[in-house]
C-alpha cells in the first residue's frame, strides 16, 4: 500500500458507520411512534407511516401534513485497562421529519411524500482518551414519494422510491500517544447520492387485530471527497490533501408487527425489526493506486419493540413503550466512535387532535450496561487499542404538529 492509500485507509478504518446498537439507523421518525417504543408498523395511522409502513396512509382521509423533529443527546463513557477514564463530548443531534399524504376521494388510492433521516450520527472523543481524539458525523437525508392501494376495507399495499443524499466527515488522530504525542491528524469529507425503494402491507382482518410489515432496500454510497493530513510525516505521508473515495453499503431492513385493540380506547402493539448489517461487511476504498477492502465482520441484528396507547376522550392519547436492540459488532472489530452494545430504550408521550390540528410530544431514555472489550487492536491510531469498559446513556425529545387540509 503506497503513502496516499495509507492515509485514505486510516480515515475509513475509523469512519463511524455505526452509532450504537441500532447501527447508524435513525428509527425514531415520529413522536407518536417513539412514545410507543417505536412499535407502530401495524398501527401506522398518521403521515409518518410513509417511513414506518406506507400502506398505512390509506387510513388517512383528505390531505394531511405533519412536521416535526427528533433531538437526541448521547454520552459514552470509557475506562481503559489501566483505570484512565474519558467521555464523549456533549452533543445534540436534531433530525427533521416532514410528511404529507393525500387520499383520493371515492377511489382506493393514496399518495404521500416523506423527507426524513433514516441514518445519522455525531460523536466525538477528546484528546485525553487512550485512543486519542476522533470525531465522526454522518448526515443521510431521504426524499420518499409513495403510492398505496386499498384493495378492500382490511388490506392495503404500497410502494415508494427513495432519493438519498449522504455526506460524512471524520477527524482522526492516527498515532497512539506512546508513539507520537503531538499526533498526526487526518480529515475526510465526502458525499454522494443514491436511489432505493420501500414497500408496505397493512392487513386488518378484524377491528381488534392488525398486522403490518414494511421493507426498506439497502443503498450504496460512493463518498467522493478529500483527505487532508497535518502534523508530521508518517510513513512518507506529508502534510497535504488528496482525493479519496469509499464505497459503503447502507443495509436493508424489515419491520413486522401486530396490533391488538381490545377496546376502542386501547392499542397494544409488538414489533420485530431486522437490519442486514452482514451486507456492510467491509469498506471498499479506492484511489488512483487501486482498491482496498477493510473487513468489519459485523452481524445482522434485531430490535424488539412493544408499545401501548390509551385514548382519552375524543382528543387525547397517552403512550408508553420499550425497545431492546442487539449488539452487532464483535469485540475484535469494535471501534470507539461506534460504541455498539445491547441497548434499552424507554419512551413516554402524549398527543392531542381535533378535526384540523394535531400534535405529539415524546421523551425517550436509553442506556446500555457495561461492555468490556478484549482482544482488540485498532487499525488507527497506530499502536492503540479499544480494550476497556464502555457504557452509554441518551436522552431524546421529539415533537411534531400536523394539519388536515
Amino acid at each position: 500500500m503506497n503513502a496516499p492509500r495509507i492515509a485514505i485507509a486510516a480515515v475509513f478504518a475509523a469512519l463511524p458507520f455505526k452509532g450504537f446498537a441500532l447501527g447508524i439507523r435513525a428509527t425514531d421518525q415520529d413522536p407518536e411512534a417513539i412514545a410507543r417504543g417505536r412499535a407502530f408498523v401495524a398501527t401506522a395511522d398518521n403521515p409518518s407511516a410513509i417511513y414506518y409502513n406506507p400502506a398505512g396512509i390509506t387510513q388517512l382521509p383528505g390531505t394531511q401534513l405533519r412536521v416535526g423533529t427528533y433531538a437526541i443527546s448521547l454520552k459514552s463513557h470509557y475506562k481503559d485497562p489501566s483505570g484512565n477514564e474519558s467521555e464523549t463530548k456533549d452533543m445534540v443531534a436534531p433530525l427533521p421529519e416532514v410528511f404529507v399524504t393525500h387520499t383520493m376521494k371515492d377511489m382506493p388510492f393514496s399518495y404521500g411524500l416523506g423527507i426524513y433521516t433514516p441514518y445519522g450520527l455525531v460523536n466525538e472523543w477528546p484528546e485525553n482518551a487512550t485512543f486519542r481524539s476522533m470525531r465522526g458525523r454522518i448526515t443521510y437525508l431521504s426524499v420518499n414519494p409513495v403510492a398505496a392501494w386499498k384493495l378492500d376495507e382490511g388490506l392495503s399495499f404500497s410502494a415508494g422510491a427513495t432519493l438519498n443524499y449522504a455526506d460524512t466527515f471524520l477527524r482522526q488522530t492516527i498515532l497512539a500517544k506512546a508513539l507520537f504525542p503531538p499526533g498526526v491528524e487526518l480529515r475526510f469529507k465526502g458525499d454522494d447520492i443514491d436511489f432505493g425503494f420501500n414497500l408496505g402491507i397493512l392487513w386488518q382482518p378484524h377491528k381488534q387485530h392488525s398486522f403490518g410489515i414494511s421493507y426498506h432496500s439497502g443503498t450504496t454510497m460512493n463518498f467522493d471527497g478529500e483527505v487532508r493530513t497535518s502534523g508530521a510525516d508518517l510513513a512518507g505521508v506529508p502534510s497535504s490533501s488528496r482525493p479519496g473515495r469509499a464505497e459503503v453499503n447502507f443495509p436493508q431492513f424489515v419491520i413486522a408487527g401486530y396490533s391488538f385493540r381490545p377496546t376502542p380506547e386501547w392499542n397494544i402493539e409488538v414489533n420485530v425489526d431486522w437490519t442486514d448489517w452482514d451486507s456492510v461487511n467491509s469498506f471498499t476504498i479506492k484511489d488512483s493506486s487501486g482498491t482496498t477492502a477493510l473487513p468489519l465482520n459485523w452481524k445482522s441484528s434485531f430490535i424488539y419493540e412493544v408499545g401501548v396507547t390509551r385514548y382519552v376522550g375524543e382528543h387525547w392519547r397517552l403512550s408508553a413503550g420499550y425497545s431492546y436492540t442487539e449488539n452487532s459488532v464483535p469485540s475484535a472489530n469494535f471501534m470507539p466512535l461506534v460504541p455498539d452494545e445491547d441497548f434499552h430504550f424507554f419512551g413516554i408521550g402524549a398527543g392531542w387532535k381535533n378535526t384540523k390540528w394535531n400534535w405529539d410530544l415524546a421523551y425517550q431514555f436509553g442506556y446500555a450496561g457495561k461492555r468490556t472489550i478484549t482482544g482488540n487492536t485498532l487499525a488507527f491510531p497506530v499502536g492503540a487499542s479499544a480494550n476497556g469498559t464502555y457504557d452509554f446513556i441518551s436522552h431524546a425529545v421529539s415533537f411534531s404538529v400536523g394539519y388536515k387540509i
